[in-house]
């Protein structure tokens, strides 16, 4: 007798079922109820701590975005290396558990920048029609996803990964151009890389966005919020979606916060009440976030508000279950009470809040102004006044400078027109006043004569990140006047096309100017803007370093860096007070940290900053005009 091994042909398999309004993995009917963590705006670090809380809450899937600019931040400039690596973000939800759900764009809104497409698009071509057929634009993405889409192949769920869908586009329902060949074209590109038998979908809100955004023979599914009726919403999905089972792609658990506006809140009974009802019609459903993270840097965006300019605050906390820091909330658990209801939940030590520290005080000494700055640096000269794309430079700041060489009126009345996004005006090196979009402010009154130098410094507060109007050039876009004479003959500085090496570079600034002058309060030199820094070692305490928040009680607007990581953007007009700084970032007792603050306007009276134990994202100080 001969005991032969039997080989199993094991095909692993996910796709709709037709017939039934199902998915089917494997053969077998399937209901996933996933999470969005977008992994940019989570330090990889902390990928696996929020992977296993999602976990814990009973979901089975993850789903993220994918950034284009956050690979590609220069044309040909390609990074998936560090916080970049997408690929490892995949893996660690694979070794957890977890399957994933990719949306590739190339557009993402995700409150990001430009959307997530990258700046220097609007370099190359700045009348390009983006998300459209316009063959610039086609030809970018097809460079972008020959890079992507054959890395992401080995991860598909078919091929022994994860990942068990893709999605097309982001909310093309919303957008002007309806063009059925441009997504068409992406379905194709898709199909082309990762195969026939790819399970691709979209996603729009529902509604008459459907008729738009909706791809031939691609599932198409919604998106709601916690105050829609799922039953509503989804008999309008099958209006356009004949077939297929009932998704809502982003359920959302909380909103986008804005600067200069009061703190969004979604409440736990409101969540879990809709979450209840969407999953007892047997729909999948993406939970849109169960953490938010944060928009280090200059990552966030704007969104457009009846026309209105209204730029995004750093940080991502979004009233999620999970905090900005990664702390459950008793939204986290309520939800995971529901999901309880539907699927068995894992049998695992629930997640606790994280310790957090404070230090004392830190005293930060003023090293430089952005005079300083310029000295060094070699202006780019121009009759009329360039954009951010023109210079290429995708974020930050431009001092655009010139010396008048007509007699203004007296008074004389400054006027810029079409200002992305806030100007401080300085004559002779003298602060006069601020040009605000925001705050629809295009003009002021200047004491200004013949020979003044008149300096602009400029900052791109974040493109747009969805809308009609997502194109638009950063900087100043149109000419500046004094009375009715056109001002000319502009230098532009860069403030800074590398803010990484540059903060490196500051470094060298506290060596060489070690008793650098501390400007006097209330005078005019203090409200140049001007980098601060301090040398400060954490206490010899057992655990520490613990994650924290930075305080800037007394400061106005501008940006931190620790240990060269830009925090992000602050601005004490709330609703955010204090920036979210993760334990990684710090260097343990002996070695000493370096923190930097570029103050836009003047400091607090005693120079300094805290590290306290509590985040503050609901303090709206200033109300904003437009409100």
């Amino acid at each position: 007798m001969c005991l032969c091994k039997q080989t199993v042909n094991y095909i692993r398999e996910f796709k709709v079922d037709p017939e039934n309004n199902v998915f089917l993995k494997d053969g077998q009917p399937f209901r996933y109820v996933s999470g969005t963590l977008q992994y940019f705006k989570v330090p990889s670090v902390l990928w696996s701590d929020r992977m296993t809380k999602y976990k814990a809450a009973g979901l089975n899937a993850i789903q993220t975005v994918i950034e284009w600019s956050f690979h590609e931040p220069e044309e040909g400039v390609f990074d998936f290396t560090g916080d970049r690596d997408l690929i490892k973000f995949i893996q660690t939800a694979n070794d957890l558990g977890l399957l994933v759900i990719l949306r590739t764009g190339p557009f993402i809104n995700a409150e990001r920048d430009f959307g997530g497409l990258p700046y220097w698009l609007l370099s190359n071509n700045p009348d390009m029609k983006f998300r459209t057929s316009d063959p610039s634009y086609v030809k970018a993405v097809e460079k972008w996803f020959s890079l992507l889409l054959p890395m992401l192949a080995p991860m598909l769920y078919k091929n022994g990964g994860p990942v068990i869908m893709v999605q097309v586009e982001n909310e093309y329902g919303l957008y002007y151009a309806c063009d059925y060949a441009y997504t068409s074209h992406l379905r194709d590109l898709h199909i082309h890389y990762l195969g026939t038998d790819v399970q691709l979908f979209t996603n729009d809100p529902y509604g008459d966005y459907l008729k738009c955004g909706q791809i031939a023979n691609v599932l198409a599914t919604v998106d709601f919020g916690p105050t829609d009726d799922p039953v509503q919403a989804f008999k309008v999905l099958r209006d356009y979606q004949k077939f297929g089972p009932s998704v809502n792609s982003e359920y959302y658990t909380g909103w986008i916060d804005h600067w200069e506006r009061p703190h969004s809140t979604a409440t736990s009974l409101q969540v879990c009440h809709t979450l209840d009802a969407i999953l007892a019609l047997n729909a999948s459903v993406n939970i849109y976030p169960l953490h938010g993270g944060t928009n280090f840097g200059f990552g966030s965006g704007a969104d457009p508000d009846d026309g209105v300019y209204d730029p995004c605050i750093t940080s991502y906390d979004f009233n999620a279950p999970l905090t900005e820091d990664g702390d459950p909330t008793q939204k986290y658990f309520d939800v995971r009470n529901v999901i309880g209801k539907y699927q068995t939940l894992p049998n695992v030590t629930l997640p606790v809040p994280s310790p957090k520290m404070e230090t004392k005080p830190i005293v930060m000494k003023p090293i430089l102004s952005i005079y300083d700055i310029i000295s060094s640096l070699t202006p780019v000269e121009s009759v009329y006044p360039l954009s951010f794309e023109k210079l290429r430079i995708k974020d930050g700041f431009i001092l655009y400078s010139t010396n008048i060489t007509f007699k203004p009126s007296d008074p004389a009345v400054l006027a810029i027109s079409e200002l992305k996004d806030r100007a401080q005006v300085f004559v002779n090196q003298k602060y006069v006043g601020t040009l605000s979009r925001t705050h629809n402010i295009h003009a002021i009154n200047v004491d200004i004569a013949l020979g003044s130098q008149l300096d602009l410094f400029v900052e791109n507060q974040g493109r747009f990140s969805f809308g009609d109007t997502i194109n638009e050039l950063k900087g100043i876009t149109s000419n500046v006047t004094i009375g009715s004479v056109v001002v000319e003959d502009w230098r532009h500085y860069l403030v800074f096309k590398n803010w990484t090496k540059s903060m490196a570079d500051i470094h060298d600034y506290s060596d060489a100017f070690p008793t650098h002058p501390t400007p006097a309060n209330g005078s005019s030199f203090d409200r140049i803007p001007s980098f601060y820094t301090s040398d400060f070692v954490l206490p010899d305490t057992k655990g520490y370093p613990f994650d924290t928040f930075l305080r800037l009680d007394g400061w106005h607007k501008g940006l931190a860096f620790l240990n060269g990581f830009n925090l992000g953007r602050y601005w004490t007009v709330g609703p955010q007070i204090t920036l979210y700084s993760p334990k990684h970032l710090f260097n343990a007792y002996p070695k000493p940290n370096k923190l930097i603050v570029f103050e836009l306007e003047s400091p607090s009276n005693s120079k300094t900053v805290q590290f306290v134990t509590q985040s503050v994202l609901n303090a709206t100080t200033i109300p904003n005009p437009h409100q």
